[in-house]
């Protein structure tokens, strides 16, 4: 039992009138009031004592974390804050603690999910692992029995042995040199390829400045899109039969646009990396996003179908030893490329949905 010398139990009303979502943000809103000038708060312990599937618990938390953050709070003093959903016979109970010594301080609000709310489509996220090295590594593609990886300045060939891989020939890019948190993307046509860097476009090892509608910008790690604001990543989905935008802008959140590219609200719990596919499962534009987890520390990428422009995480996301450094929409699913921090290496790998699970 959480135990407190002051203890605030505000209930929010029950009903439909608001989402998981927006109940988790307004508790973090009331443990915010709590923290006196130079405290911030960071979410040290979490439980989940629902019905509440692990995914949905663990995005309940990654919203909560975001909208407890502060701008410029490096000098700012960490108070422990547990968060705790539990559930009665009305529905959910989202519980914060404050923790300063001796001193508790508890908030609490109840969710009631909407009555006849359809349940979340379910699929499995399937990841296979396709190569792993030392170096960077920016996005990887497979040809028949030839594999290109895309570095930094280079593009390597691997060539498909009994054995394995075996390196065949390194392809230095012309003009192109290694930045901070470098990406890139390859296409490849028959025995070509098309390299996509930061500022330039390499058909082959010989590169050009960048004119793809989506570009990667000059010396930068965002995509640069005609009418837009750099963003992290881009995707176009269909709404009814009009273009519906997401973007992953600077501001650390996920931008949802109309086809007349007006705002239509925003998404806390991604990370910077997401990608449409095309393999729906029967339920509409489904987006593989990366979690809003930092740079420095283990990452995952789940499956969500948008309903009424709201995310619905379609099972449990795939886990990875490190941050997630490229996401990039694949046939049948998406590639991905991440850091182990364990051991640096690079991994990528494919992930793709199973309906049927």
């Amino acid at each position: 039992m959480l135990r407190g010398i002051l203890l605030l139990l505000l209930l929010g009303e029950l009903g439909a009138a608001q989402t998981l979502d927006g109940t988790v943000r307004s508790l973090a809103k009331k443990i915010a009031a709590h923290l006196a000038p130079g405290e911030i708060a960071h979410v040290a312990a979490m439980r989940n004592l629902s019905p509440l599937g692990n995914a949905e618990a663990t995005r309940a938390r990654m919203i909560f974390e975001r909208a407890l953050r502060q701008p410029n709070a490096r000098r700012a003093r960490p108070v422990d804050v547990a968060f705790t959903i539990s559930h009665n016979t009305a529905g959910l109970l989202l519980v914060a603690e404050i923790e300063r010594g001796d001193d508790h301080q508890v908030e609490m609000i109840a969710f009631k999910p909407p009555t006849g709310a359809a349940p979340s489509p379910h699929a499995a996220l399937e990841k296979r692992l396709l190569w792993e090295q030392d170096g960077v590594m920016l996005d990887v593609a497979i040809t028949g029995d030839s594999m290109l990886v895309l570095e930094p300045t280079a593009v390597v060939v691997y060539a498909r042995r009994p054995a394995g891989w075996e390196r065949t020939e390194s392809s230095p890019l012309d003009g192109a040199v290694a930045v901070r948190d470098p990406r890139g993307q390859l296409e490849v046509s028959g025995d070509s390829f098309t390299a996509f860097l930061p500022g330039l476009v390499c058909h082959g090892v010989h590169c050009e400045l960048g004119s793809k509608d989506i570009r990667l910008t000059a010396a930068r790690n965002t995509l640069q899109l005609e009418g837009w604001p750099p963003v992290f990543s881009f995707a176009q989905v269909d709404e009814r039969g009009r273009p519906f935008y997401l973007t992953a802008e600077l501001d650390g959140r996920a931008h949802m646009y109309d086809a007349a590219r007006r705002p239509a609200g925003t998404i806390d719990s991604w990370g910077d990396d997401f990608a449409a596919i095309a393999n729906g499962c029967g339920a509409g534009p489904v987006i593989l996003a990366s979690s809003a987890h930092g740079r420095d520390a283990a990452d995952s990428v789940a499956a969500f179908n948008l309903v009424d422009r709201k995310p619905v995480q379609m099972g449990d996301p795939a886990d990875f030893e490190g941050p997630v450094t490229a996401l990039w929409a694949a046939h049948g699913g998406a590639l991905v490329i991440a850091r182990n921090l364990a051991t640096g290496h690079y991994a990528a790998y494919t992930l793709t949905l199973n309906c049927g699970r």
